[in-house]
C-alpha cells in the first residue's frame, strides 16, 4: 500500500512542475551525464549564485575523485580566498570526507577529495545526489558554453560530464515514469 502511495505522490508531482512551469520533458538517458554541473538559469551582475555537482546514477563506485571546472574569467569568477582556497558546501554524498577545493588559474579550479574512513565509507555504483556546490561570482550573462567540468581523475576518471542551466528536478531511476524535467524558463 505504502508503495503505491510513494508512485502516486511521485506522479503528481511530476504533473504538477509540469503545469506549473515550461518544461522539457526527456529520458533520463538522455538527461545527464555522470557528472552534472548544474547552476542559475540567469543571474544578475555582481551576485553570487552557486553550481552544484551532481552524481547521477554514479556507474562505479567512489572512494576518491578529482576534477576541474574551466570557466570564462571574463564572465564568472570562482569565490576564493586570498590564496585561492574555496569554500564549498558538501553534498548529502560526501559527508564523511576531506573535500578541498583550489583556484590554480584565472579560469579554474581544482576540486578533489577521498571519503572517510577508507575501504567503508564510499559512494556507492547506481547513488544520486549532491556531491558538492560551488560559489561563484557573476560578471555577466552566462551560458552553459561558459563554465565545465574537465580532467576527471581517480574514481571519476571514465565518467561522462554536462552542464546544465536551471531548475533540475529528477524522479529516481526506480521511478516508472523514467523522465527528467528542466525548467526552461528564461
Amino acid at each position: 500500500m505504502a508503495d503505491h502511495i510513494v508512485k502516486i505522490i511521485r506522479i503528481l508531482l511530476g504533473y504538477m512542475v509540469l503545469s506549473l512551469s515550461i518544461c522539457a520533458v526527456i529520458s533520463l538517458d538522455a538527461c545527464a551525464a555522470d557528472l552534472v554541473l548544474n547552476g542559475p538559469h540567469f543571474a544578475d551582475p555582481n551576485s553570487l549564485i552557486s553550481f552544484t555537482v551532481i552524481i547521477h546514477i554514479a556507474p562505479n563506485d567512489v572512494e576518491a575523485f578529482g576534477f576541474d571546472i574551466l570557466f570564462d574569467p571574463n564572465i564568472l569568477d570562482v569565490v576564493a580566498d586570498p590564496n585561492g582556497v574555496v569554500t564549498l558546501e558538501k553534498g548529502n554524498l560526501i559527508d564523511q570526507s576531506i573535500v578541498l577545493a583550489q583556484k590554480i588559474s584565472l579560469d579554474r579550479v581544482r576540486i578533489g577529495g577521498i571519503l572517510f574512513p577508507v575501504d567503508t565509507n564510499k559512494i556507492f555504483q547506481s547513488s544520486t545526489g549532491t556531491l558538492v556546490k560551488v560559489p561563484f561570482r557573476v560578471k555577466r550573462t552566462y551560458s552553459e558554453n561558459d563554465i565545465r567540468i574537465t580532467s576527471t581523475v581517480d574514481d571519476i576518471s571514465s565518467w561522462t560530464t554536462e552542464t546544465i542551466l536551471g531548475a533540475w528536478l529528477f524522479l529516481p531511476p526506480d521511478s516508472e515514469s523514467g523522465l527528467c524535467f528542466m525548467n526552461s524558463l528564461r
